[in-house]
């Protein structure tokens, strides 16, 4: 971490650069990403603050991802890059907001964030780690060498990092397994089915939007006992994307939801149904998804997560087929013989009747699968 003088200097060892401010065109011949961070507060400089700050942070987990040694700089190395290296160790070190914030500043002692940066910060990864670990004995440490905390792109994690849990832990005792609804828990194919031809001709490519698609739709073979199975070994919740132009669609999810898995509190998915169209922002162990569409290919490509893909997949393989399957790779239970999947059957696209429709080069405001 630094200043944008030493974009001018790097060692040889270094790989990419993160820049927080404007560069010369031809400062560095490394791998560049550019992420425009105001040093100054105000909507107006910085209207999507947070945004900004998660992607930050987010991009410098996936260059380390891909062992590539990272330099993190703004224009003098005092604000906005302490801030967002605090959110990286915060979010993807497993350390506590306070002793992301120490090493930092133990790294960049002439640091000084602004003020609504560090609010931000704070805010942001306490959200993340959901409780401040290790204050208690931060003191028990040893002094550590600046030089160690300051390089990033370290490939050992500092050993004042190390020490803590891992942040997608810290709230549950299992790890983090998150399921999609569409193809994955739900047979949307065979919801497709029923439809008249000439609706489905009316919306073709977007069938998605078709008034209420989403309703009464049958679960994938074994998805609910597979579902009951896994929550005996993981914290499990419902990850799904609801298209943009339905919106009958989301309350549609929610009700699948409670008629299958039940409504009271203490059921299987009480209030752990999340929809978005960025899952790559959730952090947890594992994510089943039949389609690499919303962030699921870039959750499995952050450093302790992995995508399942469930299904035959885009070019036939079938490693993951059926829930039998995704059972007995997630709990080693040789026992569990859920009931098998029919995935591809009802077409000759081996990806099953989604992808048969809906093709993955449109883009994804308007793939029939959110």
């Amino acid at each position: 971490m630094g200043g944008l003088a030493a974009v001018d200097h790097l060692p040889t060892d270094i790989d990419a650069v993160v820049s927080l401010c404007r560069t010369g065109t031809e400062q560095t011949n490394r791998e560049q990403i550019e992420i425009w961070l105001v040093d100054q507060p105000g909507e107006a400089r910085n209207p999507n603050l947070d945004f900004v700050l998660l992607d930050a942070a987010d991009t410098i987990a996936t260059l380390r991802a891909e062992g590539k040694l990272v330099f993190v700089h703004c224009w003098q190395g005092a604000s906005r890059t302490p801030s967002v290296g605090a959110l990286y160790a915060a979010r993807h070190r497993g350390v506590s907001v306070k002793r992301a914030w120490d090493e930092v500043t133990r790294a960049l002692p002439h640091g000084a964030p602004q003020a609504f940066l560090r609010e931000a910060v704070t805010r942001l990864g306490r959200r993340m780690v959901r409780a401040v670990i290790g204050e208690e004995n931060s003191n028990s440490h040893p002094p550590e060498d600046p030089a160690s905390v300051g390089k990033v792109a370290n490939d050992a994690p500092h050993p004042s990092l190390a020490d803590e849990p891992d942040p997608r832990h810290h709230q549950h005792d299992k790890p983090i397994l998150y399921i999609d609804l569409d193809n994955t828990l739900v047979d949307f194919g065979a919801r497709l089915e029923t439809i008249t031809q000439s609706i489905r001709d009316e919306y073709e490519g977007r069938v998605d939007e078709i008034p209420g698609i989403f309703a009464l739709m049958p679960p994938m073979p074994g998805a609910i006992e597979a579902y009951r199975e896994l929550c005996k070994h993981y914290e499990v919740f419902i990850l799904s994307t609801a298209p943009w132009g339905n919106p009958s669609a989301w309350q549609q999810k929610v009700e699948w939801v409670q008629l299958h898995l039940g409504t009271a509190e203490g059921t299987p998915a009480y209030k752990r149904l999340i929809l978005s169209h960025h899952n790559e922002l959730n952090r947890g162990r594992y994510l089943i998804d039949d389609r690499p569409h919303n962030g699921a290919r870039e959750f499995g490509e952050v450093e302790g997560q992995e995508w399942i893909r469930f299904g035959a997949g885009e070019h036939g393989e079938a490693r993951y087929r059926d829930w039998p399957t995704v059972v007995r790779h997630l709990t080693g239970d040789d026992a569990f013989h859920g009931p098998q999947s029919d995935i591809g059957a009802r077409s000759e696209n081996p990806d099953g009747p989604a992808d048969a429709v809906f093709s993955d080069s449109r883009p994804t405001s308007q793939t029939a699968l959110p």
